[in-house]
């Protein structure tokens, strides 16, 4: 007992002398940073590739590869041998028009600048069997304009080919300008022989001579990288988009004479697998690729990307990129995993030393969200990791110092989930701990008051402990 007196004694004098002293909460102070792991062993491991064999065997997907991800974050949604090489067909353009708007971007183009076409371009023009739109031999006639519209709505390869050897001086160049624009994106693992997508024995020379290349030697490269130069044109070239949803166009191929172009698409409107919700891109078809097609769409009000690549038949194109389509909409849902301002934890829960309140509400400085599975099993698959320890006090409550601000954190956290892949960096499931108000650290006056009071209390129970003894 005397022990306490004088501990209590010296703690009171201390106060009135004015000695701000640091009392530091009583804590139970974690080793290392905080962790909460959800994971548990299940059936399904909660992955991308889990997730896709099952929807390809629900629906008996039969193309080659196939792949999808939400636009602006480039989360991949499915994947059936995404990262396979695989001939891209006419997909190819996508590559070639990227070429085309940055040169238009550089100012070395303009939509108006007028583009010869070549003898050997223009017999290319009407080579039976090879999609195209007619071109006659000219200087002047046909503009950058003109031949995109050719390239993106008729899937004209003469009119790519015209545009190539215009920048580059001949279409073997301008190949290779290609493949420096891809190498640009940070895609290393393709085959280009053609700026068309035509089979490399179609490459056009200026000398006439014949192409080094054979009939079955295509372009390829792998679902997910043609995907994310479609990702990359349309955000960056939005005018590319535009274009490819233009379902026709008419066009002239001389001042008396005219074509229509109709779009390849044949999921936009009047057509046999019309969707009213799919747009662009572009389709592409060769002997060794098959038939392939990107399509943009929309799940749960978010932009998405679809691409597939070998299919057998045009049915099977349509039938199966469309089926692919509706069950990734039934399947996922756009989920929020933190919302901004939501109670991280209650006020009760807190203790703050030194604060004009004793707690305060803490709260998600952001808001995380990604696609996932419908129903899917987050506390058996998600893991989140915070930054630093937290400090508890002896009733269990977390401990916090004033002052506090609600624009600095309490603590920061990072958060991995199973289902988490992507085009490129791994999605920003990072996230901050705040307090909903700022707590002002109260003055020296009013901390000695809180000393008293807990002194003098203390005291009065150790009275009425000793008076209640003597009885």
């Amino acid at each position: 007992m005397k022990n306490n007196w004088t501990k209590m004694l010296t703690i009171f004098l201390v106060a009135l002398i004015g000695v701000n002293l640091t009392i530091l909460p009583t804590t139970a102070l974690a080793t290392g940073a905080g962790t909460v792991d959800a994971s548990s062993s299940t059936t399904d491991d909660g992955t991308v590739e889990s997730f896709s064999t099952q929807i390809s065997e629900n629906i008996g997907l039969g193309v080659d590869a196939a792949m999808a991800i939400d636009s602006e974050t480039g989360q991949i949604l499915f994947d059936q041998n995404g990262a396979t090489l695989h001939g891209i067909a006419s997909l190819t353009k996508l590559i070639s028009l990227f070429v085309v708007y940055d040169e238009i971007a550089a100012g070395n183009l303009t939509l108006d600048t007028k583009i010869p076409v070549s003898a050997e371009v223009a017999a290319l023009s009407t080579t039976a069997g090879l999609s195209n739109v007619p071109l006659v031999e000219s200087t002047d006639y046909y503009t950058v304009d003109n031949l995109i519209d050719a390239a993106i709505i008729g899937s004209g390869n003469a009119a790519v080919v015209a545009m190539a050897e215009y920048i580059s001086g001949s279409e073997l160049a301008f190949v290779e300008k290609m493949g420096e624009k891809l190498n640009a994106l940070g895609i290393k693992d393709f085959e280009l022989y053609t700026a068309s997508g035509l089979a490399g024995a179609w490459l056009t020379t200026t000398d006439g001579s014949a192409s080094p290349y054979t009939m079955d030697q295509e372009n390829s490269m792998q679902a997910r990288d043609i995907l994310f130069v479609a990702r990359e044109i349309v955000n960056q070239y939005p005018d590319v988009l535009e274009r490819s949803n233009i379902t026709s166009k008419t066009f002239n191929v001389t001042d008396t004479e005219t074509v229509t172009l109709e779009n390849t698409n044949l999921f936009l409107p009047g057509n046999t697998y019309e969707r009213s919700d799919v747009s662009g891109l572009k389709t592409g078809t060769e002997t060794l690729a098959g038939r392939c097609i990107i399509i943009m769409s929309q799940i749960d009000g978010h932009d998405v990307m679809l691409v597939t690549l070998g299919a057998d038949s045009e049915a099977q194109r349509y039938e199966d990129t469309g089926n692919l389509l509706t069950a990734l909409q039934e399947n996922l849902a756009w989920t929020t995993l933190y919302g901004e301002g939501a109670t991280w934890l209650n006020a009760e829960d807190t203790t703050i030393y030194q604060g004009a309140v004793e707690g305060v509400d803490l709260q998600y400085a952001k808001t995380n969200a990604m696609f996932l599975p419908v129903d899917y099993d987050l506390d058996s698959h998600l893991v989140s990791t915070y930054d630093a320890a937290f400090q508890y006090d002896a009733e269990g409550k977390l401990s916090l110092s004033a002052p506090l601000s609600v624009d600095e954190s309490i603590n920061t956290f990072n958060t991995t989930v199973d289902f988490d892949e992507t085009l490129f960096n791994q999605l920003d499931l990072s996230n901050a701990i705040v307090p909903a108000e700022n707590v002002e650290k109260v003055s020296i006056v009013v901390q000695v008051a809180r000393i008293m009071e807990d002194l003098f209390s203390g005291w009065m129970s150790d009275l009425q402990g000793i008076m209640g003894g003597s009885n």
